[in-house]
């Protein structure tokens, strides 16, 4: 580039201009100079950055052989990229003085099984840092203070091993992928505070409770056009008022996502819901769940009784195969099949488990069905 070029747009940029094969340092106006000044302490293994004063300001690094516990001491006030990635200590205490934790700054940390967020930190990572604790295995339980006020992207992802989260009141924002790949988070309750939720967020979850229905909340909890093996077939989401919402896990294309996401934003009833799942099976899971809570609830004949009584053979068979006794019965009790008898003699035939068969046939005389056709 020519040099009168370069030295116009410096000066309408009032910056200098990194040419090909010039170093970083050479042009940033003595920011090398002045990063060889910065002073460091390596303690217990963590290497600090010192303040003009000589104190401890900001974890650079942690030794990734450092076992234990680690508590971070007041007056730092950040801790930078990949500080702690891959070491593997077992708790960490944060200082009242945190202000930032920069991306996959504990990543991989497979042995971190506690975390004292203290009362310092606000946001942990953001959309554009992210994956601060993600991949570690063995945290079981997070606590998140009433001060945090967001999670980045990917905070959470492939915790493996988390069953519980609490979230309190305060939290606004929830990153795409914040809890992603954590098979063992079942349920999960949003405090009303919250105002945005990433996709993906919420994708291994199968139980959430809100006060309020989030925007959003289907590209949080759900995907589309393909199922992960082990993934729920459905999420139930349960507000305040009682009222409960399902929603495939997984939707069989993006339009049907987008679909159902803009009904529940607008507080459109769902209806049919079991017919936007990508396989069968998860529609089958669907209408039985839904069966089984709207006539808990008193519906004496809902859309979703109608779908399972349409296609009995089929469902019967499915939970028969998955050995799931319990919805079979409650769906004899409430009286949610037709159950001819030639369904019950399939529930009887599939099934090899003498118990399940006597407790079949047990709810069929209690629900006066067949009593005449069948030996009991």
């Amino acid at each position: 580039m020519d040099k009168k070029i370069i030295n116009v747009l410096e000066k309408l940029a009032n910056k200098k201009i990194v040419k090909p094969g010039q170093r970083h340092f050479e042009y940033l106006d003595c920011s090398y100079e002045k990063d060889k000044e910065k002073k460091y302490k390596t303690i217990d293994g963590i290497t600090y950055e010192c303040d003009e004063d000589g104190k401890l300001a900001i974890v650079v690094k942690c030794d990734t052989s450092k076992t234990g516990n680690v508590i971070i001491p007041e007056g730092v006030t950040k801790i930078l990229n990949d500080a702690f990635c891959n070491s593997k200590i077992e708790s960490v205490v944060f200082p009242s003085s945190l202000k930032t934790i920069y991306g996959v700054a504990f990543m991989g940390c497979k042995r971190l099984k506690s975390i004292d967020f203290g009362q310092g930190i606000v946001d942990i990572g953001n959309d554009y840092s992210g994956g601060v604790f993600q991949g570690c295995e063995n945290l079981e339980k997070v606590v998140l203070p009433s001060q945090i006020k967001s999670i980045g992207y990917n905070t959470f992802f492939g915790c493996y091993k988390l069953t519980s989260i609490q979230l309190n009141d305060g939290l606004i924002k929830i990153g795409d992928g914040a809890f992603s790949a954590c098979y063992a988070l079942k349920e999960i309750t949003l405090p009303c505070t919250i105002d945005r939720i990433g996709k993906n967020a919420l994708s291994w979850v199968q139980k959430i409770n809100v006060s309020e229905m989030p925007k959003n909340i289907v590209f949080a909890t759900t995907c589309s056009d393909f199922a992960l093996e082990g993934m729920p077939s459905f999420v139930e989401i349960s507000d305040i008022h009682n009222n409960i919402t399902l929603l495939p896990k997984t939707f069989k294309d993006k339009t049907s996502q987008a679909t159902i996401n803009t009904f529940i934003n607008n507080g459109i009833r769902l209806r049919d819901v079991w017919d936007y799942a990508i396989h069968e099976n998860e529609s089958f899971d669907l209408a039985v769940r839904d069966c089984i809570i709207k006539k808990t609830d008193g519906d004496i004949f809902p859309d979703s009784q109608k779908y399972i009584e349409a296609k009995e053979e089929k469902v019967l068979t499915y939970l028969v195969k998955n050995k799931r006794l319990d919805d079979i019965l409650t769906l004899i009790r409430t009286k949610s099949l037709s159950l001819s008898k030639e369904s019950i003699e399939l529930l009887l035939d599939f099934s090899d488990d003498v118990s399940m068969n006597a407790y079949v046939l047990e709810e069929v005389r209690k629900a006066g069905l067949h009593t005449d056709t069948l030996m009991i």
